[in-house]
């Protein structure tokens, strides 16, 4: 073999041996980044499942309250209607003309008001 069938050969088994290095260091490198992209999924799934959970129990809190405000607004509401009836009816006995009289004009008021607005 001459020197520059040697050199040849030498500078060959270099490339061979450089590409198989860079192979070697590209799939490690691969392996490192498909690794680190599983980690930051898992991370992201963790996250967002906290998230939701968040959020669900947010909802629920939030409905729970205006379930409970809306049941006090209806008990408040119940007890003033309660009490404007029996206000009506101790005013009746007292004078029936004028909750009579009381009762037309407020008719007549929602009938012109109801009239005003279907007139448009």
């Amino acid at each position: 073999m001459t020197k520059s069938n040697r050199d040849i050969a030498e500078a060959t088994q270099a490339a061979r041996e450089a590409a198989a290095r860079a192979t070697s260091a590209t799939a490690d490198a691969v392996d490192d980044l498909t690794d680190d992209a599983e980690d930051a999924a898992e991370r992201a799934t963790a996250v967002v499942g906290d998230l939701v959970d968040d959020v669900r129990s947010a909802a629920t809190d939030a409905a729970e309250a205006i379930s409970e405000q809306a049941h006090e607004m209806y008990s408040d509401a119940k007890d003033a209607a309660d009490e404007g009836i029996a206000y009506v009816r101790a005013k009746y006995r007292e004078n029936p003309a004028l909750v009579v009289l009381v009762a037309i004009a407020a008719i007549v008021a929602v009938t012109v008001v109801v009239r005003a607005i279907f007139r448009r």
